[in-house]
């Protein structure tokens, strides 16, 4: 399933409904509709020897493959002609390639959910809380906690478009869940989801410092490998849709979406509520509707 010149990234639009949720950019200055106008086919057809060329560490830490450093010299020449997303999706396809025991789990999880018998087109959403809902993230990392009916207005959205069936919600907050099931039944849309790991208590903590611990007794006997395989799992089913929905503000949600094109060979609609895609080396050139953010 990938439509022709029908891929979508929405940080604006038209529709009054939406204007008191979400703030403007300089207007429709950043409004894109991207077209498929061609498979991205590789040339190499796959052979990973051929198509990803070595990374060196100390090359990322001074930016020799900044995209804002350097622009379109960034790709390595023979690559150059298929662009820079393509070229991060693919090094992103190959460096998280599941082991067998990965492929196992998320095998297991497929049965699990149903996402192995969901009506396809499937559209794959992101609905992040936890951190993303403290009060410093709109200044530190230009983004904001948004009510779940904004993420499910772009869901219709794109059942308008491209016809979709399903939808796979990857969240950390039972209550989204809880919300997307209803909301999916009023709407004639299989929900599909897995029920995230127990939720650590981290209100007004950033989730890199909840994981790190430090004498945190609330936090203390936290599963950290446990909550790192729901990350990955996210990401793996999240690519596995054929739409997408989230933040490109969000590091997990830009990965999702070029492991899904990647996989896919060809580009699929999305819509962003908050930024462009981007993938800098950790350089602050993200742009989204609340400022700048390391991308």
């Amino acid at each position: 399933w990938c439509p022709e010149k029908k891929v979508l990234l929405s940080c604006d639009d038209d529709d009054d409904e939406f204007a008191d949720d979400e703030r403007r950019v300089q207007g429709k200055k950043h409004q894109q509709t991207l077209a498929a106008e061609e498979e991205l086919e590789d040339p190499c057809e796959r052979e990973p020897s051929c198509a990803v060329p070595s990374l060196r560490a100390s090359a990322m830490k001074k930016g020799e493959f900044s995209y804002g450093i350097h622009g379109a010299e960034a790709v390595p020449a023979p690559y150059r002609h298929r662009g820079h997303f393509w070229f991060v999706a693919e090094l992103l396809r190959w460096l998280l390639r599941p082991n067998d025991d990965a492929k196992q789990y998320l095998e297991s999880l497929l049965k699990r959910t149903g996402l192995d018998r969901a009506k396809r087109p499937i559209a794959g959403v992101h609905v992040r809380r936890g951190d993303a809902c403290v009060g410093a993230q709109p200044r530190t990392k230009a983004r904001r906690c948004d009510n779940f009916d904004l993420y499910w207005r772009r869901i219709r959205q794109l059942k308008d478009l491209y016809g979709l069936r399903s939808v796979f919600i990857a969240s950390d907050d039972p209550v989204v869940l809880d919300n997307a099931t209803r909301a999916g039944e009023r709407d004639g849309l299989d929900v599909f989801f897995i029920q995230p790991t127990t939720k650590p208590k981290n209100e007004g903590r950033l989730w890199d410092l909840v994981l790190r611990g430090g004498g945190d007794d609330d936090n203390t006997n936290l599963d950290r490998p446990a909550l790192a395989r729901d990350v990955i799992a996210d990401v793996a089913l999240l690519a596995r849709c054929d739409a997408f929905v989230g933040k490109f503000t969000s590091n997990l949600d830009r990965i999702a979406f070029a492991l899904l094109v990647a996989q896919a060979a060809c580009l699929k609609p999305f819509i962003s509520l908050d930024a462009l895609w981007c993938h800098d080396w950790s350089h602050r050139v993200g742009q989204s509707i609340y400022g700048s953010f390391l991308c």
